[in-house]
């Protein structure tokens, strides 16, 4: 198998790597990278938690081929090196007719087996406790592959894009002046539900299900200017996870990427998808006072929901 580890590359990151699970986190922004491969990122910043920061990072089973050559070793060296230093750490390796079956498991400061009536985070076939300060997985086996990673506090691969640090007033600024220009189409878009039924698929819906009343603006950008707009908006969006005041939800796909503001959801919502014919939404939306957040998972095509 040619993504089999190599002595070299365990011996590269023996030499560079500095602290736990940092040769893992050195990587995460080569696999945001990948073009091919369906990952979720994850950054919670609501008091919700232990310090009121959580970060997650997940990759579903995938093709090992989808992968750029070597990035996979890598990965099984980062793992290799780590599991040493874990608080609770498990690894399986096996070798045959040409093909690799390796499983890592690793916790630092919590565990990887769980009282089974306690709250646990549970990852593809793995388990730890809620609680944990970081927890990294990687199965691969038949050529296919699975990678999970979690930590408290907020990521520190996460740079300034480019220079500024945004919050939600200067990202509604950004939408406005992407708004504004004459290839841009706008739609008002309107969520009201007063009777709590909550029937569907939400990009984002609060737990507590009473009712909603959601405002803005979706905005639909033409194939020939859309790349610009896309890494624009989602530069500015990512680099919220520069500050260290702000409390946000944000969760980034290989196509998609949302953001919304408040410790109940109750802020600004940015939303911004990528469509397989080139084109790009962008969702705007804030909710009225008395009232929770419910922005439909199908937003691009939905203007009206009245319930």
């Amino acid at each position: 198998m040619k993504h089999r580890i190599t002595t070299a590359v365990l011996l590269l990151l023996l030499t560079v790597a500095a602290h736990s699970q940092g040769a893992i986190e050195r990587l995460l922004p080569q696999l945001l990278a990948c073009d091919n491969i369906d990952f979720r990122e994850i950054v919670d910043c609501r008091p919700l938690f232990n310090d009121g920061k959580s970060y997650g990072f997940f990759i579903n089973i995938t093709p090992v081929g989808n992968l750029p050559e070597g990035l996979l070793d890598s990965l099984v060296a980062a793992f290799e090196y780590e599991y040493r230093f874990a608080t609770e750490s498990d690894r399986y390796r096996k070798h045959k007719d040409n093909s690799d079956s390796i499983f890592y498991t690793l916790a630092y400061n919590g565990t990887t087996h769980p009282e089974p009536n306690s709250s646990k985070l549970n990852v593809f076939n793995h388990s730890f406790n809620a609680d944990i300060e970081c927890a990294a997985t990687l199965d691969i086996y038949d050529n296919k592959f699975h990678f999970s990673f979690r930590r408290q506090g907020k990521p520190d691969h996460k740079p300034k894009t480019d220079g500024k640090t945004y919050d939600a007033a200067s990202l509604k600024a950004l939408f406005s002046e992407i708004a504004a220009d004459t290839l841009t189409k706008s739609v008002p878009v309107r969520y009201d539900i007063t009777d709590g039924n909550y029937i569907g698929r939400w990009q984002f819906q609060y737990e507590e299900k009473r009712k909603t009343h959601c405002r803005g603006m979706r905005l639909e950008i033409p194939a020939k200017v859309a790349s610009k707009v896309y890494a624009r908006m989602s530069d500015a969006i990512e680099s919220v996870n520069c500050a260290t005041d702000q409390i946000y939800y944000y969760n980034k796909e290989r196509n998609k990427i949302n953001i919304i503001f408040g410790e109940n959801w109750e802020g600004d919502v940015f939303c911004m998808r990528r469509m397989d014919d080139g084109r790009v939404f962008i969702l705007h939306a804030e909710t009225t006072p008395d009232s929770d957040v419910a922005i439909p998972i199908d937003w691009p095509t939905i203007d009206t929901i009245n319930h």
